[in-house]
């Protein structure tokens, strides 16, 4: 694909959808102009490539916050409960986890949910089939379902995954497995949230080692014992879960879709050709400049 547009002349802009928790890269993404959800990413998944420019711009996702803040919607929200979302990544399917830590996990919960009266359980599995598949593994997670303290959250089509910040606004804390896009998007929404990172990645990746035993676990005894802490007495606030976050997101703003925007709608009246690709970025740079206030980030 790239070739074929430099062979046309074209410039080959892209950005990523994913936080990649994995020891090597294997979505290396190969353009001209690459927008990285942070400068974390950019030392860590995309330092191998010669792009022409690379812009931190946020989260690509955050446009649809605001709806779902303002949706009038109050299903669950009991103050009387403490509602956890687990959000998986794939249960027996993915390379990276497999049935043997869902397993673990669910188990964990289980034993939350006996420990907790006031505890609800969320899920938002990315399969129909792996989570028949694993209730059948775990057959107390029926009876939890029979008696409401585990709700199912399944998108609308066979493999349409739930919205995980829809599912954040009516929890107390999302926890992922990995180092989980959708946790991390919890977060910047406005929600306390937890990654298990079953690889061990703390000496791959700096978030994993900056974070470990604050939002970042990759022993299931501490994860439990930080789950426990929250349910008690919430110990860790939103804002200092944001704070830690803005590794992932330095902006946390919303606002992500206007800087793209922004910069997009300059190459679009400016770009000619890619000999002249030097001049376009320095526009660009001064663009960002005019634009302190929409260009600042929140979280360093």
């Amino acid at each position: 694909k790239a070739q074929g547009l430099e062979l046309n002349n074209a410039l080959f802009v892209q950005s990523h959808w994913s936080n990649f928790p994995t020891f090597k890269k294997i979505n290396q993404k190969c353009c001209d102009i690459m927008f990285a959800w942070s400068p974390h990413f950019i030392k860590n998944n995309f330092s191998n490539f010669p792009f022409k420019k690379i812009y931190s711009l946020g989260f690509p996702s955050d446009h649809y916050f605001k709806d779902i803040k303002e949706d009038s919607n109050k299903n669950y929200n009991d103050n009387s409960k403490f509602n956890i979302s687990y959000m998986d990544n794939d249960f027996y399917n993915d390379i990276y986890f497999g049935k043997t830590i869902s397993r673990k996990i669910m188990k964990m919960f289980m034993r939350l949910l006996e420990k907790h009266s006031n505890l609800i359980l969320f899920l938002k599995p990315k399969s129909k089939l792996s989570f028949e598949n694993l209730k059948k593994k775990i057959p107390s997670l029926n009876k939890y379902i029979d008696n409401k303290r585990v709700k199912v959250f399944f998108g609308i089509g066979p493999n349409e995954k739930y919205n995980p910040a829809k599912l954040a606004k009516i929890s107390n804390l999302v926890v992922g497995l990995g180092v989980s896009s959708a946790a991390a998007e919890s977060s910047f929404f406005g929600t306390t949230s937890f990654h298990f990172d079953n690889l061990n990645l703390e000496n791959q990746n700096n978030f994993c080692k900056k974070n470990l035993n604050k939002i970042v676990f990759n022993k299931m005894e501490n994860l439990e014992k930080e789950i426990n802490n929250q349910i008690v007495n919430e110990k860790m606030s939103v804002a200092e879960n944001k704070k830690l976050h803005g590794m992932l997101d330095s902006f946390q703003d919303g606002k992500t879709g206007l800087r793209t925007a922004l910069i997009m709608d300059l190459i679009y009246e400016k770009y000619e050709k890619l000999d002249n690709l030097d001049s376009l970025l320095a526009e660009i740079d001064i663009l960002i400049n005019n634009n302190k206030i929409l260009f600042k980030k929140n979280y360093l």
